[in-house]
């Protein structure tokens, strides 16, 4: 009967239920077995002409020569005619095969065992049991595929020869049997590891061809997408150009019409990703200060929801990165808005790390995280609303920009720190030594104490201000301050300096500022606060201010801007040591308008430095010349900025100024940053003198003038 046959193969997979697979693997079998068939006759003819048993048992040498011969043709009836049988039922040809040549091998076991019992192991029955050994390893390749079939198969060709040899009973019959069993075992083991390894090279061809297959179907839709997104955009485009090519309607309010401008210019650059049409552009820029001045411009969003807003820069990140600034600063503010928009109560830290690769190029991960408050002073996502994936329009045009950058942008989720949206991006390193953002060690063993409510803030800032040199102690509770500032007074280790982080909408921070007014041992303290300009202003009008050794510092608090605080109360009170020592050099002037003369008094004002004028068209012969020059460029002209900063980066990628690097800092009058741009065009520093002092001009050139660069 067949049908129990049927159990040696059940084919489980899709490879194994593909009939032109089947069909290959099959037709193998067959061929490998046919070429065996005649041979296997004819050399078992071969071992037993002239030997002893064919002379002392004619008759059984008839009967098992003649079954032999009977499955020979049996097989070789399914194996010849393989072609006609075979289309009719590949499983039915199967089975029949299976059968007849289990039957074959029952009956080789049964000659195997015959001569052995007869010889007793002498004159042509070893030669016989060597063949047997061949044979089976041979065709162990054939059937293969069919693990269960060939156990069998081999099981009924070789251990009744082991059985007769160990039924002979003396020593050599044993080691015969025992050859032969291990033999067996371990050709079925080999045999197993061949079937496994055969259909698993099948499955993966398979899976392959198919994942081509669909992949060139996705392709095709994805180009069909892609055209229908194209040809919807460029019309939207033009539609929106036309509506605002119209003259504005009087009853449209101004904030719908900027608005609708704003989707205008969005769609626009969108449209320009999709068609690859947008240019990134590979300038050199202050990465240090861009970011900073990106967060400032989010820090009034930031306070009106309550959110502590600040950055955390890695101390191996380089001053200038070469990219497109302008498409760097796209994708930080809308990563920035994301996260605040739904953000109250809560922390956001904007943190960046760069990872060098080579000598001129690294990883940039620019990760904006809201971050829980581990004090437990405030519930930080009592009032926060859930964040999913962003899914606004801007986000979605930063992800485009991402991967003209070669970069991209991911969604974060954390229990501890619930959500950061982080973005990466390959840039090349502008100053090969790697030049940091600030003079490690400067105020070397001057104290300070560090006073927020939030230990994700006190964290950041200790470890930038034990990079300026500062002794840090800190402080969570605004009611141990004053214990702590009065018991180190009574221990003759009075802190210099106390730095607090004013906390919007934090009534205990702004009751614990107030109360220093009234405590008059504390006036030889440096009281120092990051706040914002809204809340500077609040501030000052409550008494806290620079008469009463109250001092302030704008948020976000980076390393530049605690550097230049501390300079200038230093320098105010006399401390030439705290300084930063000028290196000599030329500071040049760019221009000649009513701007560019009023700053020529205060570079005047620093040591060591000769200050010069240079008009546009020769001031790439000026900085040639210039020894250890650096730029100051009035941005009254905005439309000469672009011009002025692409001058100075060709003569330093020239290689006519060696190992040169020429800051740029832009002076601005009556004009915000946003205005000009400044540091997407790729100044190294900007001060609008509108809202800030010439002080602070002076010590923006002195730490320009100090860096060893």
């Amino acid at each position: 009967m067949l049908l129990p046959m049927s159990h040696f193969f059940r084919p489980t997979s899709k490879v194994q239920k593909d009939r032109h697979i089947m069909r290959e693997t099959d037709a193998r079998m067959a061929k490998y077995s046919r070429r065996g068939l005649i041979f296997n006759f004819i050399a078992f003819l071969i071992c037993l002409v002239g030997g002893r048993f064919v002379t002392e048992n004619r008759e059984l040498t008839v009967i098992l020569t003649s079954g032999l011969m009977l499955v020979t043709v049996l097989r070789g009836f399914y194996l010849f005619r393989f072609d006609q049988l075979y289309p009719r039922g590949p499983a039915r040809w199967r089975n029949a095969y299976f059968v007849v040549t289990l039957i074959g091998a029952m009956w080789w076991g049964v000659i195997l065992a015959s001569i052995t019992l007869v010889l007793s192991l002498q004159h042509e029955a070893p030669l016989l049991w060597l063949y047997t050994i061949v044979f089976f390893s041979t065709t162990a390749h054939a059937f293969a595929p069919y693990h269960r079939f060939l156990t069998y198969y081999q099981f009924f060709g070789l251990v009744p020869a082991a059985a007769a040899a160990m039924a002979l009973g003396d020593w050599n019959g044993y080691v015969y049997g025992a050859l032969m069993l291990m033999f067996y075992l371990i050709l079925t083991h080999q045999c197993r590891l061949i079937s496994d390894n055969y259909w698993e090279k099948l499955e993966a061809g398979y899976a392959l061809g198919k994942k081509a297959i669909i992949d060139d179907q996705e392709r095709i839709s994805s180009r069909a997408s892609l055209k229908l997104g194209q040809e919807f955009t460029q019309n939207l485009d033009s539609e929106l150009k036309t509506i605002l090519g119209d003259k504005r309607s009087p009853g449209m309010d101004a904030a719908v019409w900027a608005e609708l401008k704003g989707l205008h210019e969005q769609v626009s650059v969108f449209r320009d990703v999709l068609m690859r049409e947008l240019v990134v552009h590979k300038r050199i820029f202050n990465i240090r200060h861009e970011l900073q001045y990106l967060v400032s411009e989010c820090v009034p969003l930031a306070e009106r929801n309550s959110v502590h807003l600040e950055t955390s820069l890695s101390p191996n990140l380089p001053m200038r990165l070469q990219g497109d600034p302008l498409r760097f600063a796209q994708i930080v503010r809308t990563l920035l808005n994301e996260v605040l928009t739904h953000s109250e109560h809560a922390a956001v830290i904007l943190e960046v790390q760069f990872l060098r690769e080579y000598e001129s190029a690294g990883e940039l991960y620019v990760a904006v995280r809201r971050v829980a408050n581990k004090a437990g002073a405030m519930s930080l996502f009592s009032g926060d609303k859930p964040l999913a994936s962003p899914s606004s329009m801007a986000f979605t045009l930063a992800r485009g920009l991402a991967e003209l950058m070669d970069g991209d942008i991911e969604v974060l989720t954390s229990p501890e720190e619930e959500f950061q949206i982080r973005f990466n991006a390959r840039l090349d390193v502008a100053d090969h030594g790697g030049q940091l953002d600030f003079h490690k060690g400067r105020f070397s063993g001057k104290q300070i104490l560090l006073v927020s409510a939030n230990p994700a803030i006190v964290d950041i800032k200790r470890q930038e201000l034990d990079a300026l040199g500062f002794t840090v102690s800190t402080e969570t509770q605004y009611k141990r301050v004053k214990s702590t500032l009065q018991s180190q007074i009574r221990n003759g280790t009075a802190v210099e300096n106390l730095l607090v982080y004013h906390a919007p909408g934090d009534e205990a921070c702004e009751q614990f500022l107030e109360s220093m007014l009234e405590h008059d041992e504390f006036k030889s303290v440096n009281k120092i606060i990051a706040a914002s300009e809204q809340a500077k202003l609040e501030l000052f009008e409550k008494g806290l201010s620079e008469a009463v050794g109250f001092y302030f510092v704008g948020k976000p608090l980076g390393l530049y801007e605690l550097e230049s605080t501390f300079e200038f109360i230093y320098a105010a009170k006399g401390d030439d040591e705290a300084l930063a020592k000028c290196r000599n050099g030329t500071i040049v002037i760019v221009g000649s308008s009513e701007t560019a003369e009023s700053l020529i008094p205060d570079c005047a004002l620093l040591p060591n430095q000769q200050v010069v004028s240079a008009e546009l068209e020769a001031l790439k012969d000026v900085l040639e010349e210039a020894d250890n020059p650096m730029a100051v460029v009035p941005c009254d002209a905005a439309s000469d900025a672009s011009r002025i900063v692409n001058i100075i980066r060709d003569l330093e990628l020239s290689g006519r100024r060696k190992d040169a690097f020429i800051p740029i800092v832009g002076v601005g009058s009556n004009c915000s940053e946003r205005d000009i741009a400044a540091f997407e065009v790729g100044f190294d520093d900007y001060i609008d003198l509108a809202s800030q002092s010439s002080k602070t001009l002076s010590s923006m050139l002195r730490y320009w003038r100090s860096l060893d660069v």
